[in-house]
């Protein structure tokens, strides 16, 4: 049977020594070794190599050098120990030390949630060995493994996505299979993690960015009641393309009553969103997430997580940043303001998909 093993531990485990446990609890399960002269021979000649990342483990014949120093004489120290235990004492410890591994990635989430945005996942499994990428990608729904794949350069053949084709001399054990599967799942928030899951949880990721289109078109609109000559917000529009101008004068004529804080709010977001994209179609895009930052401000973490998973990467970091800036810089009036208003629009996004009607929401 090859050597299997995990990837990212330090995003689950809490020390360096739960760490080193945990891997050296997974190199016995997938060699089966048991003796003090096996333990030798596997730190010997053939060791845990260490990611690029520094924090991603992979079980498979190495050069012993290629660990970093201290990895290399806690691990080979923890060897040591473990073969100097009595049987019973072994079976013990390799049963607590699993245990309390598999309780702490069950407590961050058990299944991959369906709205997970792909290039995630590319995130997660890019720098780990072709294997483990090979492990996870058999685990996942077919349409998300086949866009991984493409973007992780694998050809991932019908058979190898079927456990039951891979063959025993070549699978890892299931105790190995179960922990890799935990761990790659740990990088992600599942929707049951949430405390009281709002509208704007439960969009999909398509929702998401319509959701996106929308709040920035709206607050165009309402910039445009800061502009008192009728001809000049005609002529503003013609900046925009035919679609984009449609959804902005829809917005402008449901817009019923807006206070003058929120008109001259929503005028100098829109003077930095032109400021960061001169074109226009991008401009409503940059607003409309600016939004959404807002929105996420007075989230937790996990919330904030759920909602970042489902945009692609480079997106979930702009958003990211954006949460940051208003954090410290926004009014935090306004910044709930603009939350409460942000849950309605996505209120109309939900029911729209089962009417087909695009939402007006009103402030």
């Amino acid at each position: 049977m090859k050597h299997w093993g995990i990837i990212s531990l330090k995003m689950v485990l809490t020390s360096d020594t739960e760490r080193v446990d945990t891997l050296l609890a997974l190199a016995l399960i997938s060699s089966h070794s048991k003796t003090k002269g096996a333990l030798e021979d596997k730190f010997g000649e053939s060791t845990n190599t260490i990611g690029p990342n520094g924090s991603a483990f992979f079980f498979a014949p190495a050069p012993l050098s290629e660990l970093k120093d201290a990895d290399k004489q806690i691990v080979a120290c923890r060897a040591t120990w473990y073969a100097e235990l009595t049987p019973e004492e072994q079976s013990n410890w390799l049963r607590r030390t699993l245990s309390r591994f598999h309780n702490q990635a069950r407590q961050q989430v058990d299944r991959l949630d369906e709205h997970v945005h792909p290039s995630h996942i590319v995130e997660v499994l890019r720098t780990e060995p072709r294997r483990v990428q090979m492990l996870v990608l058999r685990y996942l729904p077919r349409t998300l493994a086949a866009m991984s794949a493409v973007a992780l350069d694998i050809i991932l053949e019908a058979a190898s996505r079927d456990p039951e084709t891979i063959s025993s001399d070549t699978a890892p054990a299931p105790q190995v299979v179960a922990v890799v599967r935990r761990i790659f799942l740990s990088h992600f928030v599942a929707v049951d993690a949430l405390r009281n899951p709002t509208d704007l949880d439960l969009l999909s990721g398509v929702k998401l960015a319509m959701l996106v289109r929308l709040l920035g078109a709206r607050e165009t609109a309402i910039a445009c009641r800061g502009i008192a000559a009728v001809e000049a917000v005609a002529s503003f529009l013609r900046r925009f393309s035919t679609e984009d101008a449609q959804a902005i004068a829809a917005h402008l004529a449901a817009l019923t009553s807006v206070d003058p804080g929120r008109i001259a709010f929503a005028g100098k977001l829109l003077h930095t969103a032109l400021s960061a994209q001169q074109e226009t179609r991008a401009m409503i895009n940059h607003a409309g997430m600016s939004l959404l930052a807002m929105a996420m401000v007075e989230r937790d973490e996990a919330g904030r997580r759920y909602t970042e998973q489902k945009l692609p990467v480079e997106a979930a970091e702009g958003l990211r940043t954006l949460v940051d800036g208003w954090s410290v810089d926004a009014d935090r009036e306004m910044i709930h303001r603009v939350a409460k208003e942000t849950e309605v629009l996505a209120m109309d996004v939900r029911r729209a998909s089962i009417s087909k009607e695009i939402p007006q929401a009103t402030t």
